[in-house]
């Protein structure tokens, strides 16, 4: 019997391997010739296929799973056993037939022979484990299984998933590192949310209270007016009319002159049928006094209408011999009722409590009861005489008179200076303003309760919001009329906001005002509480000076902040003046300030904006904290000031110098551990970047030695899920490494593009024109929109290179850019240059057919852009280097490097060297 071997060809490096395909020849496809006997007695020579491999002869698979590989045309079919091999499946078996299955182990064992025999071929694990099938079904269903793996695929396998679970675990941390930042980020810009939303309802209230006393001013005017015209009729009278026919009588009948009732206002705010409140809010930083005052200074020149004619306008003040000239007191007498003015005398709280009530805590005086008396010195209100306090008069500045007890004998010049607070007491819903009059011993207070929600209380509260000023006539224990002394404060912010509280607060009170103010005066705010704003801070070194910046950081907080405006009385000015003096301490020690004082600390004009003042406190904590004693500081408290330091750097892009950053991890990493602080950068070595992980990249992006190197050899693993760590720390490098990072970044292509769209915000101008430069190399639709708002926020030059951008796009970005023609209010050149760039990138006939347009701005535009044409262009073969560069222009110059480094023929120096 002859046999012959049918090859597809020499055996491959990958068949010679211990678990590649077998190559030996017990697997390759075999025929050999048999006799087969006929009907007739003759004898036929036919070929039969002794092992079949269908990876060289694929048309033998259907028939050896049909059972049809030995059925020949003649209608013969011999029973006989064949090798079955499928390499890529790795199957291999010998198939006998079901007539001979009692020869099925001696087949197995004639195979296994065959390839002991072949010593030149490896034998992979599937051969090695040969199996016997019977029948075509029976091969057809060991096809159907699974191919068993060898223990070397297996180890093999084990290894690749433990790598990827390695890879998986380290993107997981890193994600959750992103989760956290986010989270943190989320959280500060609610914060910030809830601080603008804050300052807009106080401009909100602030804008209301200034229309309000805008129509104040105006009804004001008006009374002025008609006092003036009052004036004038009563000078015409005095010298037409004889004096027995004077309008006194009617001036009587009109108004009688009570002389202890409640004087009429002097001003529109207090007219008595004026019952609303006023809200009002002081702005966020607190508003000094002078803001107060701003809007009632118009007011000053008609006020001098008061000096015309020192008449009645103020009836409780009018002395006696005005009082004879303008009115007749028989004629008094018959109009007016003796009972109805005694019950007028006095005015003893806001629901009219009567003389019957024992012991009013609180009242609001008549002048006439202060008016001097006959034999000198001037007369005590009754009401101090029935128990009260104090009590106040309705004039502006206010009045206000206070009796000693016999134990306050002191209450006065030698116990201290007189002072006047205003103190918000909230009781059962209803805002309570307790006027403390004070000196240097607090015991020898005198107080008066005002319960906004009373009319008269209210104007009282008004006209201390507008000058925080007051009259004392102070009384002996024995009635005797002492001295009087004038009070003023920088209060009026306080007040005001105590307003604005009470209107915000109005609708909630469920306690009477009477009963509130009394509780209000037989419990009072406090008069002296532990706080940071009447005192100096001890020491002058960097310990001091945080001890002094965590107690203001304390007090800022909204609750705090209204204790010592609203309880304590601390002036606002004082507060600002306080807050300031720390934080321009703290900003030149280097501590890190929380977001509130850093505001303020713009504000103040300390640094021009958060980015610089990061820098400077930054290189001020480097200062401190290598002096010998690190000015009183600890090693933790370093430890957490550099944290919160680098993390302020990070959020407003600052570049680090690389001592300062191994100083300040230095620092964290001997306080918080070796696990912790950062990478024990000194012993990295760049050239290791190539074998290093995406996890260990992404932390050496936190160092500026290593940055570039590790930012390029992240970006050309190419893996996208890292644009946005690269994309972060590209806004804190300089401006010759971010020329040569950002175009390696493009080759993470437009899955980068969120990243690259995010970085047109950037605070640097060399970062915003890359992200531009990078955005229009990889011609992403999603992005002319922000590089059109770009286009017309840039305030640099770079403006020049967005519009060079957005001119790449072509039709992509004319279509929007279309749309804005027509309202084009400033920056007409940005649009003109852009539609050039445009015209040379297939623009031209849409930018012709506008010259046409209706809106003759519009054909303005785009005529003055054909214009341009050859001048862009020009400008477009120097940053592509078809073109010299014509003089130092850095805007061009940074565009040509970025694509000399896209096009791999930058030079070995860096940008700056080469400028």
């Amino acid at each position: 019997m002859a046999s012959k071997d049918k090859r597809s060809g020499p055996v491959s490096a990958e068949a010679t391997s211990l678990d590649g395909p077998y190559g030996g020849k017990a697997g390759a496809s075999r025929l050999e010739s048999v006799h087969v006997p006929l009907a007739d007695g003759r004898v036929r020579s036919v070929a039969i296929y002794r092992s079949v491999n269908v990876a060289t002869d694929p048309h033998l698979r259907e028939a050896a799973l049909a059972g049809a590989l030995h059925r020949f045309e003649t209608g013969e079919e011999l029973a006989i056993s064949f090798v079955y091999h499928d390499p890529s499946a790795r199957k291999f078996c010998v198939v006998v037939p079901e007539v001979l299955r009692y020869d099925e182990l001696k087949e197995r064992a004639r195979l296994l022979d065959r390839i002991a025999e072949d010593a030149e071929a490896p034998v992979p694990h599937y051969v090695r484990e040969a199996t016997v099938v019977v029948g075509a079904s029976a091969l057809g269903a060991y096809l159907a299984r699974p191919a068993s793996r060898s223990p070397l695929e297996l180890d093999r396998r084990e290894q690749e998933l433990e790598a990827r679970e390695t890879a998986l675990s380290a993107r997981d941390e890193v994600l959750a590192q992103r989760e956290v930042r986010i989270r943190e980020r989320a959280e500060d810009v609610t914060g910030r949310e809830d601080e603008l939303r804050q300052q807009a309802e106080e401009n909100e209230a602030m804008g209301r209270d200034l229309a309000m006393r805008e129509q104040e001013l105006e009804e004001r005017m008006l009374t002025l007016v008609d006092r003036e015209r009052a004036v004038r009729e009563k000078e015409l009278a005095s010298h037409v009319e004889p004096r027995e026919e004077t309008t006194a009588p009617k001036i009587a009948r009109s108004k009688p002159p009570a002389p202890k009732s409640v004087p009429p206002p002097a001003t529109a705010p207090m007219r008595g049928d004026r019952t609303e409140p006023i809200a009002v809010r002081a702005p966020s930083p607190i508003a000094s006094p002078a803001a107060v005052e701003d809007v009632v200074e118009e007011a000053d020149d008609v006020e001098e209408l008061d000096e015309i004619e020192p008449m009645g306008t103020y009836p409780g003040r009018a002395s006696a011999e005005d009082a004879e000239e303008l009115v007749d007191p028989d004629e008094v007498a018959e109009e007016v009722d003796p009972d109805a003015l005694s019950a007028r005398e006095e005015v003893t709280g806001v629901h009219g409590r009567g003389e019957d009530e024992a012991e009013p805590k609180t009242m609001i005086a008549s002048a006439a009861s202060l008016a001097p008396k006959s034999g000198g010195g001037r007369a005590m209100p009754e009401a101090l005489g029935r128990g009260a306090q104090m009590t106040v008069v309705l004039e502006e500045p206010i009045e206000l008179s206070a009796r000693l007890l016999a134990e306050h004998g002191d209450f006065g010049p030698e116990g201290g200076e007189l002072e006047l607070l205003a103190q918000l007491a909230v009781d059962g819903g209803a805002p309570i303003v307790v006027l403390t009059l004070a000196n240097g011993k607090a015991d020898h207070a005198r107080r008066l309760a005002l319960d906004p929600r009373v009319p008269d209380d209210r104007r009282v509260l008004e006209i201390l919001r507008r000058r925080f000023e007051a009259r004392v006539h102070v009384f002996g224990a024995d009635g005797q009329f002492l001295r009087t002394e004038s009070v003023r404060a920088s209060r009026e912010v306080n007040v005001a906001r105590m307003l604005d509280r009470a209107a915000r607060l109005r609708t909630e009170a469920t306690a009477l005002p009477d009963a509130a103010k009394e509780r209000a005066l037989a419990s009072p705010p406090p008069l002296s509480t532990e706080h940071p704003f009447g005192r100096e801070p001890e020491g002058t070194d960097a310990a001091a000076a945080a001890r002094a910046l965590g107690e203001v950081a304390e007090w800022m907080a909204p609750e705090k902040l209204d204790q010592a405006l609203l309880e304590i009385s601390v002036p606002a000015d004082v507060v600002d003046a306080v807050v300031a003096k720390v934080v321009e301490r703290a900003v030149l020690h280097g501590l890190a300030l929380p977001s509130a004082l850093a505001d303020r600390a713009v504000a103040a004009g300390i640094a021009p904006e958060q980015g610089a003042l990061v820098g400077q406190q930054i290189d001020a904590f480097r200062k401190t904290v290598t002096q010998s004693d690190k000015s009183g500081l600890d090693d933790a408290t370093i430890a957490t000031n550099w944290e919160r330091l680098l993390a302020a750097a990070a959020d407003h892009e600052v570049a680090i110098d690389s001592e300062t950053h191994e100083l300040a991890y230095r620092t964290i990493r001997e306080v918080r551990g070796d696990t912790t602080g950062g990478h024990p950068f000194g012993s990295v070595d760049p050239a290791s970047f190539a074998e290093m992980g995406p996890p260990e990249l992404v932390v050496m992006l936190d160092h500026p030695r290593f940055r570039r190197a590790a930012a390029i050899a992240l970006a050309g693993r190419g893996d996208a899920q890292f644009a946005d760590a690269l994309c972060k720390a590209v806004r804190k490098m300089p401006r010759a490494e971010v020329v040569r990072v950002v175009p390696k970044i493009t080759k993470l292509g437009e899955e980068a593009g969120d990243a690259l769209i995010d970085g047109l915000t950037a605070r640097k101008t060399f970062v915003r024109q890359a992200f531009a430069l990078a955005l229009g190399h990889l011609k992403l639709r999603r992005a002319v929109v922000p590089l059109l708002h770009l286009l017309t926020s840039e305030e640099s030059d770079a403006w020049r290179e967005v519009a060079r951008v957005l001119g790449t796009f072509g039709n992509a970005s004319f279509r929007t850019l279309q749309r804005q023609l027509s309202d084009v209010k400033a920056g007409e050149e940005r649009y003109i240059r852009t539609l050039a760039y445009l015209a040379n990138n297939g623009c031209e006939k849409s930018i012709t057919d506008l010259t046409k347009s209706s809106d003759e701005k519009v054909a303005s535009l785009a005529g003055r852009a054909l214009a341009m044409r050859e001048d862009v262009k020009i400008e477009d073969e120097r940053v592509h280097g078809k073109r010299p560069l014509d003089g130092a222009d850095p805007w061009l110059s940074f565009s040509r490097r970025f694509f000399e480094e896209l096009e791999g023929t930058a030079p070995d120096v860096d940008l700056l060297e080469a400028e």
